[in-house]
């Protein structure tokens, strides 16, 4: 499903970018590096926000389970 959805944003993006073309405007006025620069830096802050998301505990119910895991994993250790 997502890979269809990619290829559809794709696709509308090379048709519109077509489109400005014959008309003579410039669809992208940056460089290769710049877009490559952009697209690192997002990249770089949704991954950084979604292992932020994943790792943090949120709500009372996150915190506790945090917690539970803490001490069944001290337990596992008590064991051995």
């Amino acid at each position: 499903m997502v890979e269809n959805i990619l290829c559809s944003v794709h696709t509308g993006n090379k048709k519109t970018e077509q489109v400005f073309l014959s008309l003579g405007y410039n669809p992208m006025p940056f460089s290769e590096e710049q877009v490559t620069v952009g697209v690192n830096a997002v990249i770089g802050v949704a991954g950084t926000v979604y292992i932020w998301w994943e790792n943090a505990p949120m709500t009372k119910e996150t915190q506790e389970a945090q917690e539970a895991q803490v001490y069944l994993e001290e337990l596992k250790k008590r064991k051995k």
